[in-house]
This record gives C-alpha cells, sequence and structure tokens, in this order.
C-alpha cells in the first residue's frame, strides 16, 4: 500500500509536468504573447510562458505569422509597459519589421 501511494505521488507530478510542457507548446505565437503577458488569460502561470517564448520561440516561422496575422502592433496593446517593450525588442531583434 505505502509503495502505491509513493509510486502515486511520483508519477502525478510528472504527468501534470508534461502535459504542462505539451500544452505551452501548442500555442501559437499570439496565444504565447498574451500567456506572458497575463497571469489571468491561462491556467499557465505568465513566467513559464515568458522563459518558454524567450527561450525557445520566436522563430522566423513565428515572426511571419505574427506579421501577417496579428501584425506587430499587436505587441503594443500589452497592459504593462515594461513587458510590452521587452516583448518588442525581443522580436524586433528575432527580425520582426515594424
Amino acid at each position: 500500500m505505502v509503495k502505491k501511494i509513493f509510486l502515486l505521488a511520483l508519477i502525478i507530478p510528472f504527468i501534470v509536468v508534461v502535459l504542462a510542457i505539451y500544452s505551452i507548446s501548442t500555442l501559437n505565437i499570439q496565444q504565447l504573447v498574451i500567456c506572458s503577458s497575463d497571469d489571468n488569460a491561462f491556467y499557465i502561470p505568465k513566467n513559464i510562458c515568458k522563459y518558454y517564448m524567450y527561450n525557445y520561440r520566436g522563430s522566423s516561422e513565428d515572426i511571419n505569422v505574427l506579421e501577417k496575422n496579428y501584425n506587430i502592433s499587436y505587441l503594443f496593446s500589452t497592459q504593462n509597459a515594461n513587458e510590452k517593450y521587452n516583448e518588442i525588442e525581443f522580436f524586433l531583434k528575432k527580425g520582426a519589421n515594424v
């Protein structure tokens, strides 16, 4: 019985982490920007979204989707001024056009 509880205590957090990674990796770039700037928009904490966006996204495909579908001006709608400028700077460094 103790072994089952111990095994369950190890498996459940692992499953939660795997599902969170899968969930964040399926977000499109607009959803990821929203997730990284608003705590209430997604069930994923915004700091995790920021980390993922700044370290694993921002590819040329993401830039093209952002420019083609949402326009770079979409980033100016972020509420927090510091986050807004950090996101704009990030995408400009990655090759986005204003």
